[in-house]
């Protein structure tokens, strides 16, 4: 191997480990004058040491905006982060993004140095393999993190139907809504059920049930539970019976997703074509030529 290309390639793997402990530590150390900073003197008295994680700090967030120009904006994250329940944040994500930038380079360093070594790969080739491998790497996470909020959402807007129904079954035997919503949080799993324990637990920490309904719609991407929530804050304000409003929105809830599943059917319909056309439609043209053919050649 060329000694310019181990160097090269000794280089880049040095790079990217480095910058990857040196992220994590910035992410992660903490320091006992931060814990105790906060009640013994003012923030404004900065010391030598704070001026050093400042500039630590200031290193750190360069190199998350830089991923956030490179990738997905901070509040695309965010919005997707909150859309999937998940309970990580930004930097964790842009924390994941770099150690699949530095996992992509690496293997694709070695690949390179081994196409350069044998001779089958040109140095532009090389540098375009680690390219596509690294911004590969960082793309990878946020393509998880979109997956996982689209299922959580899909998951949310099958469920639902369900609990508006038991939900109506509980505020007709005669429980109010809050009490309803406890014991339907209780009986659930799965992301309707998280959801509604955290309405619960809003409303037992001293908000309003309409201040906890309005949080549940605007961080979910689900139209029947936006229905939903601005229903009950309206039936709730108005006096209306909840338990019509519920059993209303079940039914509603339920053909919105019959529509939905014939939708699916209908794009599956072309995707069922696919096979037929390529595969059996040229296969029996082919038996029925195929005679005519062996015929005129005798």
């Amino acid at each position: 191997m060329s000694p310019i290309v181990l160097s090269v390639t000794g280089g880049a793997a040095l790079f990217a480990g480095a910058s990857l402990l040196l992220f994590t530590w910035w992410d992660t150390a903490t320091y006992p004058w931060e814990r105790v900073g906060p009640y013994v003197r003012s923030r404004q008295d900065v010391g030598p040491m704070d001026a050093n994680r400042d500039v630590g700090t200031r290193v750190r967030r360069g190199i998350i905006a830089l991923l956030s120009r490179l990738g997905s904006t901070t509040s695309s994250v965010e919005r997707r982060i909150s859309l999937a329940g998940s309970r990580q944040v930004v930097g964790d994500i842009r924390l994941a993004q770099l150690l699949g930038a530095s996992v992509g380079m690496l293997i694709s360093c070695a690949i390179c140095a081994l196409g350069l070594w044998l001779g089958t790969m040109q140095l532009w080739q090389a540098l375009g393999l680690i390219a596509v491998f690294t911004l590969s790497g960082a793309m990878l996470r946020d393509v998880y993190l979109s997956h996982e909020a689209k299922a959580r959402q899909k998951s949310l807007d099958r469920e639902l139907p369900d609990v508006i129904e038991l939900l109506a079954l509980a505020v007709g035997s005669g429980a109010g809504i809050l009490a309803a919503l406890t014991t339907v949080s209780q009986r659930c799993s799965g992301a309707i059920g998280e959801e509604l324990r955290s309405v619960v637990a809003v409303c037992q920490s001293g908000e309003t049930l309409h201040v906890a309904l309005t949080s549940l719609h605007s961080r979910n991407e689900v139209p029947a539970l936006t229905r939903l929530s601005e229903a009950l804050i309206t039936a709730i304000d108005r006096g209306t019976p909840v338990a019509t409003v519920l059993r209303d929105h079940a039914r509603d809830a339920r053909n919105s997703w019959r529509t939905e599943l014939l939708a699916q059917g209908g794009r599956k319909e072309i995707h069922m074509m696919v096979p037929v056309v390529f595969l059996i439609l040229p296969l029996t043209v082919l038996f029925a030529l195929y005679p005519g053919l062996a015929a005129l050649r005798m």
